[in-house]
């Protein structure tokens, strides 16, 4: 029998040049895109790529913005990034109409398929000193790539000056739906304390002068899960769908946030600063010889405690916007928020703060 799944591959592959299905298998750790795996035939040579449907509110605009930063980063042999297959019209993605709503579109797309170990998700990671210091040349060399390059089209999520307001806006829209999960009531007992972190959090950026910081092409989402390895190395850098123009040093402070906060229940919501430390001068020394970008200047280094920050507060809006917005677990959820409630306490420490800051001086 064919599945729904087989049928929707075979039929956007009859706009590639690349053979008929062979094999598909769905990656199921993505949260907001419907991922395979997929192998194809043509005169007897099987091929794997990796077939993506994007989440349907994404905008035309920001897949445009998505795939001409990804072909720039591959003129420019930025080597790690998966090669996008062009249609048979040498389109960079399949836009079809929604059956189930024609007014929206729903749009595809192919990639290479690179090798390496998936051996992260972005719960959890503990990687090895190796990894963090290659992972964190990967960033730079990423920074290196992008510095000066304008994609097209455009992305409409807000910055994160902007988006901070949103958290508690959010937060106060699910509490008025009174919706009586484990969810909703650990977010009764902590709104006070987000809302409190919001607005100290939004008070520092203003006064590092946000508006005045480096901005680039930030990928959006550097964490474990999205690299590949081969050993200590770093043989592949994947999904750039939340990629926007952004403040350099909120891209690094998000990274070190993926990397090096923890999740089990003894040390949830805790930061391990010295592993974090050693990311942050391995992304320095990536940079000091750099003719162009050069390291993080003595604003973004004096910023980046409060960035770190703020990427905790990021990672919440996502998990209260899904949780507003989609069908989700509350169980499954209650666990996103609670870490980042305990990012929030463990901070307020003063101790635990100057912990943080230590790490950009």
């Amino acid at each position: 029998m064919i599945s729904k799944a087989s049928a929707e591959i075979e039929h956007i592959l009859e706009y590639y040049p690349i053979g008929h299905l062979d094999y598909y298998k769905q990656d199921e750790r993505g949260y907001c895109n419907t991922n395979f795996a997929i192998k194809t035939e043509q005169q007897g040579h099987r091929k794997k790529y990796f077939f993506r449907r994007y989440k349907s509110e994404i905008k035309e605009e920001e897949l445009r913005f998505e795939h001409s930063l990804i072909e720039h980063l591959v003129k420019c042999n930025f080597d790690l990034v998966p090669t996008l297959i062009k249609t048979r019209d040498g389109n960079s993605y399949v836009r079809q109409i929604d059956e189930a709503d024609p007014g929206r579109p729903v749009f595809y797309a192919i990639f290479e398929f690179l090798d390496g170990e998936d051996r992260y998700t972005w719960v959890n990671p503990h990687c090895g000193a190796g990894e963090i210091v290659n992972a964190a040349s990967v960033l730079a060399g990423f920074h290196k790539t992008v510095y000066g390059f304008t994609p097209e089209g455009r992305k409409y999520q807000p910055k994160i000056s902007d988006l901070l307001p949103e958290v508690s806006s959010t937060a106060n829209r699910i509490l008025d739906k009174r919706g009586g999960t484990v969810f909703d009531e650990c977010l009764a007992n902590n709104l006070e304390l987000i809302e409190r972190n919001v607005t100290q959090t939004r008070n520092e950026l203003s006064s590092f002068g946000y508006q005045g910081l480096l901005q680039l092409v930030n990928h959006g989402d550097f964490h474990p899960g999205n690299l590949k390895f081969e050993d200590d190395q770093v043989v592949a850098l994947l999904d750039f769908d939340w990629s926007k123009i952004e403040a350099r040093c909120f891209d690094v402070a998000l990274a070190i946030y993926y990397f090096f906060t923890d999740w089990e229940a003894s040390r949830d919501g805790q930061f391990r600063s010295e592993q974090a430390a050693l990311f942050l001068n391995a992304y320095q020394d990536s940079l000091i010889d750099g003719p162009d970008l050069g390291p993080l200047d003595d604003r973004e280094l004096k910023c980046l405690p409060s960035m770190l920050v703020a990427s905790n507060l990021y990672v919440l809006n996502w998990t209260l916007s899904d949780f507003l917005n989609q069908r989700v677990d509350p169980e499954e959820y209650l666990v996103y928020l609670e870490h980042a409630v305990n990012l929030v306490k463990w901070l307020e420490i003063p101790d635990n703060r100057r912990a943080l800051e230590s790490i950009s001086t």
